[in-house]
């Protein structure tokens, strides 16, 4: 399961910051505005994406955590849509770039790297209804290959795209939590909904179905632009709402966070801090403005794929015989 890093890959990360580092400058008001809010308490956005994961995004996940650590926050979760097969890859440049890190602030710096995934889910069965739903893992030490092969594992098998319902998602999440998997000890995942504020009526099935005590597992709700009523109705019922900023570029990283209450010395501390409601969610003001959007939109202009393509040209190149690549020398 182990994904080998494809020879474009530092070319990707040139090539988009090349293009970007312009436009960003307009955004650096946004982004001293992040850092000025944090208040030394700990922030972590819990919901991002990147280029590292084959993903949607057209960051970098190295660069993103640059960018985070230059914002203030103490940590991101990375959650890659529907598959956390690249795992292996996404906390080998997690590694690299807070050994950085560690060059830059000292030896005893800290940046909380949260592995995770983003799947499309039915609340249960007879639901037609599909939702976005992610999954976190909070992983205490180091990751072992057998380890990180046993995440993957309860990932792609128990928390799988479709194949498993909402709350058969969160039993596996208290079962796991309650260290009933022998091969994953010193891991905790917290399963909950994203994107609930959809128009495909997720919103409403979920809310009946809390209503209606089938859901009594559920930690967390995702806080993505939700009017004051839905978050009333969370809070209300003991269900607490984290923040993460869906950025599927570095410039969105922090926008939305989830700050905590309590000190947190290591990820598990993160975990039980949501769990006991320890937690609030902070919004960036005017994340609606035109120049947000004008930014987010980029991702269709900004260079997601040819470099990525490029990149396999270039690898595929290396391997070719060098007699066929004398006429070119």
């Amino acid at each position: 399961m182990v994904y080998k890093q494809y020879g474009g890959h530092r070319l990707q990360s040139l090539v988009f910051d090349l293009f970007t580092k312009p436009i960003g400058l307009l955004y650096n008001g946004a982004a001293e505005e992040i850092k000025s809010s944090i208040n030394g308490k700990p922030v972590i956005d819990l919901h991002t994406h990147s280029s590292t994961a084959y993903d949607e995004g057209v960051s970098p996940l190295a660069s993103e955590i640059y960018c985070a650590d230059a914002r203030g926050l103490a940590g991101l979760a990375s959650t890659p849509h529907q598959s956390l097969r690249c795992l292996p890859l996404l906390i080998r440049e997690a590694e690299a770039a807070e050994a950085g890190l560690k060059l830059k602030h000292g030896s005893d710096y800290q940046f909380y790297f949260i592995p995770g995934k983003e799947t499309s889910n039915r609340l249960g069965k007879g639901f037609s209804k599909r939702g976005h739903v992610s999954s976190i893992f909070f992983v205490k030490g180091g990751y072992t290959k057998e380890l990180v092969n046993n995440i993957v594992w309860f990932s792609e098998s128990k928390l799988s795209d479709l194949s498993a319902t909402l709350p058969e998602m969160l039993r596996a999440q208290e079962e796991l939590n309650n260290g009933e998997y022998s091969g994953l000890r010193g891991v905790k995942v917290i399963v909950y909904p994203t994107h609930v504020n959809s128009f495909n009526g997720f919103k409403g099935c979920l809310k009946n179905e809390v209503k209606k005590g089938g859901l009594d597992d559920l930690i967390a709700v995702h806080c993505n632009f939700l009017n004051r009523d839905d978050l009333r109705f969370y809070k209300d019922r003991d269900i607490n709402l984290i923040g993460g900023s869906d950025a599927h570029d570095k410039y969105k990283i922090g926008s939305s966070r989830t700050v905590f209450d309590s000190e947190v010395n290591d990820l598990f501390d993160a975990f039980y801090a949501i769990k006991h409601g320890k937690v609030h969610v902070e919004q960036l003001p005017g994340q609606g403005s035109v120049k947000y959007y004008f930014l987010s939109g980029l991702r269709c202009f900004t260079p997601q794929w040819w470099p990525k393509v490029l990149g396999l040209v270039i690898k595929g190149l290396a391997k070719m015989p060098r007699a066929l690549l004398k006429p070119f020398q």
